[in-house]
């Protein structure tokens, strides 16, 4: 359903009509911030020391940071270490 939404252009981004061009929000001198729309979030809890925490890489196709405030990258999937039992999984919607 989404997906029919965003091929027919009827999904418009938060930031769609404020931003100054497509996804850039803002500029500096020496950075940008620019919005990632319709991405996927998924927030994972598990025990540290869990087999299901083994298994999250090959279930989701990305690794999880074992260290804090690190993030880890595989294809167009990223996840983020929020806590110590704690990620988050951003992927295209």
């Amino acid at each position: 359903m989404a997906d029919e939404r965003i091929a027919a252009g009827a999904a418009r981004s938060p930031l769609g009509a404020t931003a100054p061009s497509p996804h850039l929000v803002a500029s500096g001198a020496n950075a940008e911030v620019r919005e990632h729309p319709f991405m996927t979030q998924v927030c994972i809890r598990l025990d540290p020391g869990s087999e299901a925490l083994a298994r999250v890489p090959e279930v989701l196709g990305v690794p999880l940071p074992a260290e804090p405030n690190r993030l880890e990258r595989a294809g167009d999937r990223v996840a983020l270490w929020l806590g110590p039992d704690e990620w988050l999984i951003l992927a295209p919607a």
